[in-house]
């Protein structure tokens, strides 16, 4: 859903011109009892990852939507162009998860946040994104885990047993505010 408050100019060039690349060789894809899961060498490579799917998806929503709002919709009309042609802000994180074929906790929760959308009272508490940011959900298993290093971490509330929080390893100075 987009909401416009006031109109605004856009000068937007295409922005997949300046946009970073995803350094795959940070990436492994290790297997274990439970499925298979990413790992990183350090937070600073999951970091960097988690950044540049967010300039992805940035500049996927703005090259998008510029034309567009370039050509005056906005408001209803926008919104119904957005549904007329089933954009999907996200799927630069679906198509780096299809990249790896690897099934993420960003997948399971936005199936779920579709059916928690659809309710006339949303409750963050319910929220499927309630306990982990969507573009760490990207790289997150299904289960919620990431290993860095040699260690297994789980996302916030979902963390139990031996897997360890990661909200003190976490660089939350990044301002990942976008929702979609």
């Amino acid at each position: 859903i987009l909401f416009s408050c006031s109109k605004y100019d856009m000068n937007i060039t295409d922005m997949d011109n300046t946009v970073k690349k995803i350094d795959f060789a940070q990436i492994n894809i290790v297997s274990g009892k439970n499925g298979t899961m990413l790992a990183f060498a350090s937070w600073a490579d999951f970091n960097n990852v988690v950044s540049v799917l967010a300039e992805q998806t940035n500049a996927h929503t703005q090259n998008y939507l510029a034309p567009l709002i370039a050509k005056g919709l906005v408001d209803d009309d926008l919104t119904d162009k957005l549904t007329l042609d089933g954009f999907n802000s996200f799927q630069p994180l679906h198509a780096f998860n299809n990249t790896l074929s690897f099934e993420s906790y960003f997948q399971i929760a936005e199936k779920k946040e579709k059916l928690w959308l659809k309710n006339s009272e949303l409750n963050r508490d319910t929220d499927p994104f309630k306990d982990v940011e969507v573009f760490q959900s990207a790289l997150l298993n299904k289960d919620g885990e990431v290993m860095i290093g040699s260690e297994v971490f789980k996302a916030g509330a979902v963390a139990s047993g031996a897997c360890k929080l990661w909200d003190d390893k976490y660089d939350w100075s990044n301002d990942y505010s976008f929702n979609g």
